[in-house]
């Protein structure tokens, strides 16, 4: 029977392997993007994920977001309106 140390290194390897072929996949995916264009950019391929995140209730919340760079005030930033 292979010890534990066996078979936590070697399902270390396996899961690395299977990362790095995931990212390298998704970086082939995303070749073709020429220029980011904010959100646009992926709602183009993942609108599920988009609906998703802007119906979600983190989303819907409104606050003011003094911290974002030319971010139009009193506008639904994702933000909570108090703690």
């Amino acid at each position: 029977m292979p010890s534990w140390t066996r078979v936590l290194g070697a399902l270390t390897l396996v899961a690395a392997a299977g990362s790095a072929r995931g990212a390298a996949d998704a970086e082939a995916k995303h070749a073709a993007i020429a220029a980011y264009e904010g959100t646009r950019t992926c709602a183009r391929c993942h609108e599920k994920q988009v609906k998703d995140f802007v119906t979600s209730l983190h989303y819907q919340q409104q606050a003011p977001a003094p911290f974002l760079a030319n971010a139009q005030q009193a506008k639904s930033a994702g933000m909570m309106v108090s703690y």
